[in-house]
C-alpha cells in the first residue's frame, strides 16, 4: 500500500485546509460570542441610563426635600447647640423660664438620663390672674424648640384665700451632645 507522492501531498494539503478552516471557524465563533456579550452589556448599560434619566426628577425632588428639612432643622436649633451640653441648654432655658415667670414657684427634680436624652422634671405653680395668663404660660412652654418642654399635666386648684392657682407638670428634654 504505497501511496504516490501526489496523493500524499494532496492529503497533506487537504488536512491543512481542514485545520485552517476549523481554526477560522473557531475564531469567527469566538468573535460572534464576544460581540453578542458586548451588545448585551451595552444594552444593559443603556437601560440603566434610561432608568437614571427617568428617576432624575424624583431624585431632585428628594434632594430639595432634604434641603428643606435641613434648613428647617437649622432654623429651629440654636446656633450654639453643638458648643453647649444638653445639661447646660436645659439650665439656660430654666433660667429664662424663671425670669419670665417671676411670680411662679418653680420646682425641679434631678436630671434623668435615658439613652441619648436628658430629662429634667419641672413643676410650675403660679396664681392664675385670668384665663389668658394660663394660656400664655402653656403656649410659651410648648413653643420652646431646644430643649423641648413637654407638658405632662395641667391642673387648677383653689387656695385658702379663694384665689385660683395653676400647676403645670412637665419635663425639659434635650439631646446629649457628644464632644
Amino acid at each position: 500500500m504505497n501511496k504516490s507522492p501526489d496523493a500524499n501531498n494532496k492529503l497533506n494539503r487537504l488536512f491543512c485546509y481542514y485545520v485552517l478552516s476549523g481554526l477560522f471557524f473557531s475564531i469567527a465563533l469566538s468573535a460572534v460570542i464576544i460581540s453578542v456579550r458586548y451588545e448585551n452589556s451595552l444594552s444593559d448599560i443603556l437601560k440603566r441610563l434610561e432608568s437614571g434619566k427617568q428617576n432624575l426628577p424624583a431624585m431632585q425632588n428628594a434632594l430639595a426635600d432634604m434641603d428643606t428639612a435641613l434648613s428647617d432643622i437649622k432654623r429651629m436649633t440654636p446656633p450654639d447647640i453643638s458648643s453647649q451640653t444638653g445639661e447646660m441648654q436645659i439650665l439656660i432655658r430654666l433660667d429664662e423660664l424663671k425670669s419670665r415667670m417671676n411670680e411662679a414657684e418653680i420646682t425641679v427634680s434631678s436630671m434623668e438620663y435615658k439613652g441619648d436624652e436628658i430629662n429634667l422634671p419641672v413643676v410650675i405653680k403660679a396664681p392664675m390672674k385670668d384665663y389668658a395668663s394660663l394660656v400664655n404660660a402653656a403656649g410659651y412652654l410648648q413653643a420652646q424648640s431646644f430643649p423641648v418642654f413637654n407638658i405632662g399635666n395641667l391642673s387648677l386648684s383653689q387656695a385658702q384665700d379663694k384665689s385660683v392657682l395653676y400647676e403645670i407638670r412637665g419635663t425639659f428634654r434635650a439631646l446629649k451632645v457628644n464632644k
